[in-house]
């Protein structure tokens, strides 16, 4: 399990939750199941319609998109994680000073419950990452690396791939980061 909380509920602060968790639990799955939130999924009917950002980001990760059937979270594999953190910890916001110290704790309590012997597994999660099987559950992060930030030029250019694309004055000297999406055959 990984859990952090955030000041807003933006895209930018949903797709840095998924980094943090990657990061945390040393790899990426190959797919996640999600409910039917927009951050994720736009409209089922007549047929699915996924965030655009989002599906960039997931194809960037190579990372499979699985939906729950509307009204069915409850399906979802430990789907008890977050009604477990709200009421475990969340009842007891106030006496935290900072969202600091609400997630330091948070963190602890999760490492605990990582290392506490799961019910229906007989077995600690954080045991199950160690395992050497035929079928790995996360991918190597090194195989999914970040964009790396591009410097543009003193002639407000930005150079990738070969090609030159212009950018706004104001970003002339600055580092920025270039998100592309390359359509696989």
């Amino acid at each position: 399990m990984f859990a952090h909380v955030f000041a807003r509920s933006s895209f930018e602060f949903f797709i840095e939750g998924h980094r943090m968790a990657f990061s945390a639990l040393g790899g990426v799955p190959y797919g996640i199941r999600y409910d039917n939130l927009s951050t994720v999924v736009l409209r089922r009917r007549p047929e699915v319609q996924y965030n655009p950002r989002f599906l960039e980001f997931s194809r960037h990760y190579n990372l499979e998109i699985r939906l729950c059937n509307p009204g069915a979270a409850t399906r979802k594999v430990g789907s008890n994680g977050p009604s477990e953190v709200s009421g475990n910890l969340f009842n007891t916001l106030e006496r935290f000073g900072s969202l600091k110290a609400l997630n330091q704790a948070l963190h602890e309590w999760v490492e605990h419950k990582n290392q506490t012997v799961h019910r229906t597994t007989e077995k600690k999660p954080q045991r199950c990452f160690g395992r050497k099987t035929s079928e790995p559950c996360l991918k190597p992060l090194e195989q999914c690396p970040d964009p790396s930030p591009v410097k543009t030029t003193k002639t407000a250019l930005m150079i990738f791939d070969t090609n030159s694309y212009s950018v706004p004055d104001y970003l002339v000297g600055k580092a920025l980061s270039i998100h592309c999406t390359r359509i696989r055959s």
